[in-house]
């Protein structure tokens, strides 16, 4: 099956601790697999470079059938 994955990063302000808008991580991206939770790991270790780069704790994975 086709899914669309992609990843935000909701980063927080160290002044007041307010919550920001999402930034995109890792653009969507079409990925065939079985499940979602499939999907979702084949970007993650396809994108670890990239996600490294991010506190993990705040980066969302989305995923949806295409």
């Amino acid at each position: 099956m086709l899914y669309w994955v992609a990843a935000t990063f909701k980063p927080k302000t160290k002044k007041d601790e307010e919550e920001l808008t999402d930034n995109i991580v890792i653009q969507p991206q079409v990925v065939v697999a079985k499940t979602e939770q499939n999907a979702a790991m084949m970007i993650t270790v396809k994108e670890a470079e990239t996600l490294a780069k991010y506190d993990l704790d705040r980066v969302n994975i989305y995923v949806r059938p295409f």
